[in-house]
């Protein structure tokens, strides 16, 4: 029977993907670039690793590819095309060679059970207690169950054959043994998560005291490599403990956890990764102390291989469908077809002539601007035309305002021509809202949409991809229009402006604030002269206020801007704003410049490129929470 599905941009979490085979082909080894890098500044191995991004980033593929079944299956099939590349991204990490598998990965998963300790009626004390013994005990049976994956036995018939010789001197094992068996091992953590789950269960009082309780969260480093054997060897190079879904833990637990990890100071490679609505600390958001890793970042200053990951990716979800289409990208068009757009673009072009002749009337020294456009290209009905005819508009308008003295040289139509490029961006834009000619169309437009973010950029191509299909089935070309596309990404953005309402813990504060925003940014992108060609797309906060009740107090300190921080972090935490440091002004003073998620963007016909930005202070921000 066949797995593939007629849809398969449709399949979104790593986690529902069941099959390893599966998984493997939607597989982007991209992703792996993250962590060569990360091995490339620092010591990636022996260290507390923190892999943080907004949903859909790709965190949980990025750790399921080290689980011992997958690395095992791109050892076994390294000289297959399809896991050439993966396979030499991972032995570049160390976790495989060319005779095995080094490295054994656990991944274990933040589930509610770990938050509904925190809701049973006994001290602080106790609840740290049994949350490091779930903790523990979970940990133990993960790594039992993949010993025996990597080793190809059965769990747990055949724990027997896995030996444990860690010496307790700190005798942290209550109620067992050791050195013991694998099945020991399974049958003391089995026992121990039984008993926290009838405590959880239980509506009579408990006798706290006579569970086995851990102060320490020893699994990480009695678990090591040189402890676990199999035959008489140890089972591999390396361990990693990858906990997944931490934002899901409750504060303390997160926080006891943190501090538990990044202070002890034994070798063992953790790996925790969560999304970033549980950053509590805004004032800290970009500066860490220990290694971290934020996927939009890292993507963000890494476009090439961005666009990389969503070409592979899409190649292979399109090759995974049943209904025989084979390729993605070549099916969306990247231009603008004249001929389909000849009406609209005549009206656009004779409104533009028309603007054109006017602000043209004043000074003599643009006739021969005015000559090409109208007369030597004038029977030209192209997007060219169109671009270039807003160009000249804007420049004139830019030499309006000119303070210095002009002595009103005839300008060429080469100067015409010539630079500016950006203006015939602005010029597409300008078509775009007031012409209701096509701009977010093309792979590459479709790209930045995605924001950096994997899940975010299925969320648009599974719609794309169901409009090939449409086309396919109805026996047309499966090809896309521009118009087609554009169509469908406006019907994409108006589905998830609306989530938000769901999405958001302060949906309606955050939905307002952008919505004043993108208007703002909105009207200077499409002012007369464009000055921030090709349009504004983010903001910095200007730190001093001018309000004299809190003048020269930071606004990430006063609490009369606590509005602000809200919906600041909601912004971050969700991707809906993409933070970049950026040096302008005396001293080269540093800015973070908060630029709007790409597909916002859409929304208000701005530029997909990181645009220009202004300074904004904060207590107009905070009216445009307010009304």
């Amino acid at each position: 029977m066949s797995n593939k599905l007629r849809n398969p941009f449709k399949m979104r979490a790593s986690e529902k993907i069941e099959s390893d085979v599966n998984f493997l082909r939607l597989f982007s080894p991209e992703v792996l670039n993250v962590l060569i890098e990360q091995q490339k500044e620092q010591d990636l191995w022996g260290n507390v690793l923190f892999i943080r991004s907004s949903a859909g980033a790709g965190k949980t593929s990025l750790l399921r590819i080290f689980e011992p079944g997958l690395l095992s299956l791109v050892h076994n099939h390294k000289g297959n095309t399809d896991y050439k590349e993966t396979h030499s991204k991972l032995k570049m990490l160390g976790v495989i060679d060319n005779k095995k598998v080094l490295a054994l990965g656990v991944l274990i998963k933040c589930t509610r059970n770990y938050e509904l300790l925190e809701e049973i009626d006994i001290s602080p004390h106790h609840k740290k207690r049994l949350f490091y013994a779930l903790l523990n005990s979970r940990l133990i049976l993960a790594t039992l169950k993949r010993v025996t994956e990597l080793k190809g036995l059965n769990f747990p018939d055949d724990l027997d054959q896995i030996t444990f010789d860690y010496k307790d001197i700190h005798n942290y094992f209550k109620k067992i043994n050791l050195p013991c068996t694998g099945r020991d091992l399974f049958n003391w953590a089995s026992n121990l998560e039984v008993e926290i789950y009838e405590v959880l269960d239980s509506f009579l009082t408990v006798d706290y005291d006579s569970i086995e309780g851990h102060d320490e969260l020893f699994s990480i480093y009695s678990l090591n490599p040189e402890h676990i054997k199999f035959n008489g060897e140890q089972v591999a190079e390396k361990v990693i403990f990858m906990i997944d879904d931490a934002h899901k833990l409750s504060k303390n637990q997160r926080k006891s956890l943190f501090e538990y990890v990044t202070e002890q100071r034994q070798y063992c490679s953790v790996w925790i990764s969560e999304r970033l609505v549980k950053i509590e600390d805004f004032s800290s958001f970009l500066n860490r102390d220990y290694n971290e890793i934020n996927l939009e970042s890292f993507w963000s200053n890494n476009t090439a291989k961005f666009n990389k990951a969503l070409l592979q990716i899409s190649l292979s979800r399109a090759s995974y469908s049943t209904e025989g289409i084979t390729s993605f990208r070549e099916y969306l068009s990247d231009f603008i077809e004249a001929n389909a757009y000849k009406s609209k673009l005549s009206a656009a072009i004779n409104k533009s002539i028309i603007e054109l002749t006017k602000v043209s009337s004043f000074n003599p020294k643009f006739s021969e601007w005015v000559d090409y456009l109208v007369n030597e290209i004038g029977e030209e009905i192209t997007p060219e035309r169109a671009y270039l005819i807003r160009k000249a508009i804007l420049l004139i308008h830019r030499d309006e305002n000119k303070n210095q003295l002009d002595f009103n040289f005839s300008l060429s139509k080469e100067q015409l021509l010539e630079g500016n490029n950006e203006l015939i961006s602005v010029g597409k834009l300008f078509l775009n809202r007031y012409d209701k000619i096509p701009y977010y169309y093309g792979f590459s437009n479709l790209s930045k949409i995605s924001s950096n973010n994997i899940e975010q950029f299925l969320s648009f191509a599974s719609e794309i991809f169901e409009g090939i299909l449409s086309n396919s089935i109805a026996g047309k070309n499966p090809s896309l229009t521009a118009e087609r596309q554009e169509k469908i990404t406006k019907k994409v953005v108006a589905q998830k402006w609306d989530e938000l309402d769901i999405l958001l813990p302060n949906s309606l504060e955050v939905k307002r604030f952008i919505n004043n925003l993108g208007t703002f940014l909105q009207s200077k992108t499409f002012s007369d002269t464009a000055s921030y060609a090709p349009g504004i797309t983010g903001f910095a906060i200007h730190q001093k206020s001018t309000l004299q009740l809190i003048k020269d107090v930071d606004w990430e300190e006063s609490e009369f801007y606590d509005p602000l921080r809200k919906v600041m972090k909601t912004c971050l935490a969700y991707n809906l704003f993409e933070v970049q440091k950026v040096i302008q002004g005396k001293k080269g003073q540093q800015w973070d410049v908060y630029y709007l998620n790409r597909w916002i963007c859409v929304m208000y016909n701005l530029p997909l490129q990181l645009g220009g930005w202004n300074k904004i202070k904060p207590n107009e921000l905070l009216k445009w929470i307010k009304k």
